[in-house]
């Protein structure tokens, strides 16, 4: 009996050294509770110990906090930068609908897996932030949200860029930075797996070229509410494309035939952008919203069949020109002559003047569509 009792009072001693925490992770909980609101909110008392049980959402081994999880808590203020060596085995966090401002600190997280943001005020995020998290595998996916909303004003160059070891994030599964309000035109992503992509409701622009890195892995993309513009790429490389949502931006030129031959895709929303040639044909349990697209002034025809003869002819110069916006905004419906800019209407043909700072010659024009 006393061998058995001395035995358990080993076992709770070893139990009340594992609970404390390590110096390191001490001093930034304590730091980050402060500056947060969550000493008042989640228990977190100046005195007490984080790994001790007391702090609601915390949780540790062996003295070292390995998770932080304070989604929708009623924090504000800002998140204090960490000094080398807090939260060295932190595995997840999640600040998720809370109400913080500021810049995202900079925090070295080597172990760091699944990271959300969503739901904040964040107002930036350093360039050099994912550096130091290479098993990253879920990047602000929202709990059952329609965008992340962090708030984060910028641009993803620097952060998925590639470099000479490759794609910084070879885990990395899911990202969303969805309802922030981040420019510019997003990087190459070659290299990586991610299979989840949303970028959308920010102001994001350029090309969309740029998704062909992640080709052979990617299952929803969601690019909607942007100002992307150009044509949409070959689509025959997506061969795990399920989901793709580009509605409401400025993208021009025809559907590529690839895009609906895609075995997997079940969902498309293209309405909301300036598309031209026929209507694409998916199979019937694909859902779609191509009537609303066409009735918003995509493509030649509301229903499906081939462009007028002459329309199809100017279509093929424009896109040998990129399909330029100017010329997607007025060369519209299946009439060459009802108010296409640039078109004057001749005897043998149509003959284009100079619509978009691009010299063509009539006589070419003449050839394609008398």
């Amino acid at each position: 009996m006393k061998v058995l009792f001395f035995f358990l009072l080993l076992l709770a001693a070893g139990h009340r050294c594992a609970a404390v925490t390590s110096s390191e992770d001490a001093a930034y909980m304590h730091l980050l509770a402060a500056a947060t609101g969550a000493d008042g909110t989640l228990g977190c008392k100046a005195g007490a110990d984080p790994c001790d049980g007391g702090w609601a959402g915390v949780r540790c081994e062996l003295g070292r906090v390995t998770g932080i999880s304070v989604r929708a808590k009623g924090l504000a203020g800002s998140v204090p930068d960490a000094a080398n060596g807090s939260l060295s085995v932190l595995e997840d966090l999640d600040f998720g609908n809370n109400n913080i401002t500021g810049r995202f600190p900079l925090l070295l997280l080597p172990r760091l897996t699944y990271l959300w943001l969503d739901g904040n005020v964040f107002t930036s995020m350093p360039e050099t932030f994912f550096s130091g998290m290479p098993l990253l595998q879920v990047l602000n996916e929202p709990h059952q949200q329609p965008t992340s909303n962090a708030g984060i004003v910028g641009s993803l160059d620097g952060i998925f860029t590639n470099t000479t070891a490759g794609f910084p994030f070879p885990s990395l599964d899911a990202v969303c930075f969805a309802g922030n309000r981040m420019v510019g035109t997003p990087p190459d992503m070659r290299g990586g797996v991610i299979t989840k992509l949303d970028l959308s409701s920010n102001l994001f622009s350029g090309p969309i070229s740029f998704i062909t890195g992640v080709a052979s892995s990617i299952q929803h993309l969601k690019l909607s509410h942007n100002e992307f513009s150009g044509e949409l790429p070959d689509f025959t490389d997506f061969a795990w494309l399920g989901l793709l949502s580009l509605d409401h931006n400025k993208i021009t030129g025809v559907v590529p035939a690839s895009l609906p031959q895609l075995s997997r895709i079940t969902a498309v929303n293209l309405a909301g952008n300036l598309l031209q040639g026929p209507l694409p044909e998916f199979g019937k349990y694909v859902v779609t919203d191509l009537a609303e697209a066409a009735a918003g002034g995509s493509f030649c025809r509301l229903d499906r069949g081939p462009c007028d003869p002459e329309v199809a002819a100017l279509l093929s110069i424009a896109g040998a020109l990129g399909f330029p916006l100017i010329v997607a905004r007025s060369w519209l419906r299946n009439d060459a002559c009802a108010g296409w800019i640039g078109q004057v209407k001749k005897d043998k043909g149509i003959h284009v003047s100079r619509p978009f700072n691009k010299t063509i010659s009539p006589t070419t024009v003449q050839a394609h569509v008398k």
